[in-house]
């Protein structure tokens, strides 16, 4: 594994029309997600645990995605703050047969 360079992160990220300190937060933000995905560790199998181990350096994989061009800030940012739709249909009622 390479060393990770934050400024050149940063700088990708205010080439994509972030500022500064809106890259830090979002990539604050991807951070905290990757660790709520693996929360509840001490649940998971031997292998599993080891992953979840190697995962664990969460603000240096959302530097590393954004170095990578695997992360795009403004999409990011997008799914952020857009809701999440839900596809709930009413069900009709049955009605119980009377005995």
């Amino acid at each position: 594994m390479g060393r990770v360079f934050h400024e050149d992160a940063v700088n990708k990220g205010i080439a994509q029309g972030i500022g500064r300190f809106g890259v830090i937060k979002l990539l604050a933000l991807r951070a905290r997600q990757k660790q709520l995905a693996v929360q509840g560790v001490k649940y998971l199998s031997e292998e599993q645990q080891a992953w979840a181990k190697e995962e664990s350096k969460f603000t240096i994989q959302a530097l590393k995605e954004l170095e990578n061009d695997e992360l795009n800030l403004p999409e990011f940012l997008e799914k952020l703050i857009t809701p999440v739709e839900e596809d709930i249909e009413p069900k009709p009622v049955e009605d119980k047969p009377k005995e």
